[in-house]
């Protein structure tokens, strides 16, 4: 069992590496704090830490992408050294639909370790390679990235993933802003999405 202490915040710190720093989750530590995650924390504002462990200093997370038809003998060589799992990939459609990944495997492994598995979206279409007529339909049309948001957001909790990485590649230049829009608007779309599954405490 960890203990109660009381963090004060320095420059520079975030709920996630506050929960980082001493072994607690960052939502669970944002929420049992009563403040929204969207609420940066303020220099100089205290902060409880219920069942903290020894501070760490120094951690290194560290992220791998999987590929469908990864072997057993791979990925249990590999997943105790991860922190974050990147299943490769999810290729979005003209529709705003996923094409879903044979993930059940590397989930599983990711259970099995404790490592968060992310979902990577991709306009990869096959042989094709990537596709960016795809991203310029997406990109510029707001319906449909609402129906794709949608998508990836209900895939993330259906299969247990911790996020989803859009992995866009060959952006003509003419949709590079469009596709940094979209970004940010995928970005709010994930983040509202996390507070929801995870209120703040009421006081």
């Amino acid at each position: 069992m960890g203990q109660m202490i009381i963090h004060v915040v320095q420059k520079g710190d975030s709920w996630y590496a506050i929960g980082q720093a001493y072994g607690v989750n960052y939502l669970r530590l944002a929420k049992e704090n009563g403040i929204p995650l969207d609420a940066a924390p303020v220099v100089g504002q205290t902060v409880v830490v219920d069942d903290a462990q020894t501070p760490k200093r120094g951690m290194l997370e560290v992220n791998g992408y999987a590929l469908p038809g990864m072997t057993d003998d791979v990925l249990e060589k590999t997943l105790p050294s991860l922190t974050w799992l990147s299943v490769y990939g999810y290729p979005a459609t003209m529709s705003g639909t996923l094409e879903h990944a044979d993930d059940a495997q590397m989930l599983a492994a990711c259970g099995r370790y404790n490592v968060a598995p992310v979902m990577v979206v991709t306009n990869l279409r096959g042989e094709a390679g990537f596709n960016a007529a795809l991203t310029r339909a997406i990109v510029n049309n707001l319906s449909l990235q609402d129906t794709l948001i949608q998508n990836i957001l209900r895939t993330m909790d259906a299969k247990g993933f911790v996020g989803a990485e859009i992995d866009f590649q060959a952006v003509e230049p003419q949709d590079r802003a469009a596709y940094r829009a979209f970004s940010r608007i995928y970005g709010h779309a994930a983040m509202k999405h996390i507070i929801e599954l995870n209120p703040p405490a009421r006081r």
